[in-house]
């Protein structure tokens, strides 16, 4: 099974672009074969549009709060929520966030979706820090003007099939909340052995229980994770986890509960699921 990890970014450059690992799984061995970076937006669309069957772990929310998509008065179906947003220009769609957060209680100003609270995860309408707010509306009318199964937003029958992931939840069952990337210059070396300690704990042996893979990639390309202080290469690798284990459920469901919210999707880990057997 060809499987990619995606650590997307709103706004890609060359100085910092959409990273996607490459993966094959083959039983329980998950080779990571390649790392892709794209530069501009449409670049990585047209990835999309590569042959199946894969399917593909993206770090960034396919769905926004149902709580803030009801108060606004956006359209309640995903096709036509991402077909609004895709329609707004990028200063009416944040402006439209700050002024539902405006009348919100402190505590309250960024609600969660189900997952993100059980994962830690960022709310998806953050627009500042980790802005995935901004990351939601750059990919997912990406994700809508291409033929795929996105679950659970849209199902089609098609054999590329895209979920979104989150690697801060594999970092964190790796090696705890130790930081491994950024930072300052007085920071740089205790980031690089937090990254080296990820990267042994990837190739473990036995695999890693929770997502039921052990890792296998190239000198090379250990090298070039660990040499990352962006931690990019390094999160689309984590992409990967959770994307082979989704590509192994034997039900079809890729760890997705049948009651989950079409409109806000669902973030893809075992730690998402009240019961992941």
């Amino acid at each position: 099974m060809r499987l990619y990890g995606v650590d997307f970014t709103s706004a890609p450059r060359p100085r910092k672009p959409i990273v996607t690992a490459c993966g094959r799984l083959q039983g329980r061995a998950l080779h990571i074969e390649a790392v892709e970076r794209y530069v501009t937006l449409a670049d990585w669309a047209d990835s999309l549009k590569r042959p199946g069957p894969w399917v593909m772990g993206c770090d960034f929310p396919f769905g926004l709060p149902r709580n803030f998509i009801d108060a606004v008065g956006w359209p309640q179906e995903w096709n036509d929520c991402v077909q609004h947003v895709a329609g707004l220009p990028k200063t009416e769609f944040e402006a439209t966030i700050a002024a539902f957060r405006s009348h919100r209680p402190p505590g309250k100003k960024h609600p969660l979706r189900i997952p993100d609270q059980r994962v830690g995860a960022c709310s998806p309408l953050m627009l500042h820090g980790v802005p995935v707010g901004k990351m939601f509306h750059a990919a997912a009318p990406c994700l809508l003007e291409a033929s795929l199964h996105i679950v659970p937003c849209r199902p089609r029958p098609e054999d590329r099939v895209v979920i979104e992931v989150y690697p801060g939840a594999v970092a964190r069952h790796l090696i705890g909340k130790a930081p491994y990337k950024g930072g300052s210059t007085a920071q740089a070396l205790q980031r690089h052995e937090h990254r080296a300690a990820l990267m042994q704990a990837l190739q473990q042996t036995p695999p890693i229980a929770r997502y039921g893979v052990q890792c296998r990639f190239s000198p090379a390309l250990g090298a070039a994770m660990l040499a990352d202080y962006s931690g990019d290469i390094l999160d689309a690798v984590l992409c990967l986890l959770p994307t082979a284990w989704a590509a192994s459920r034997s039900d079809g469901s890729y760890g997705i509960p049948s009651d989950a919210d079409p409109l806000e999707g669902w973030l893809v880990d075992p730690a998402t699921l009240r019961n992941p057997g």
